[in-house]
């Protein structure tokens, strides 16, 4: 189950999980939910995940700030 305060915010959340669900072929249920209290109905855990700042400036600083200090990004570490 997906939470969002921000119905804009919450379908973009969705379309990137139900993206990485179709690469890694699972089988897992995503739903999405305006609503805190059906979102936690039968939650056997939860994960919290915010952003202070918004997208502008935050994010794209995060994205930036990496190439600025010849940073290695996360993305581009790859195994073996």
């Amino acid at each position: 189950m997906l939470y969002d305060i921000d119905h804009d915010r919450l379908q973009t959340s969705a379309l990137v999980a139900n993206r990485i669900q179709a690469q890694l072929t699972t089988s897992a249920l995503i739903s999405t939910s305006l609503d805190l209290r059906q979102a936690l109905d039968e939650a056997d855990y939860v994960i919290t995940m915010f952003q202070i700042g918004g997208y502008e400036p935050s994010t794209v600083i995060d994205l930036r700030s990496p190439s600025d200090t010849d940073c290695v990004k996360l993305s581009e570490i790859r195994s073996g």
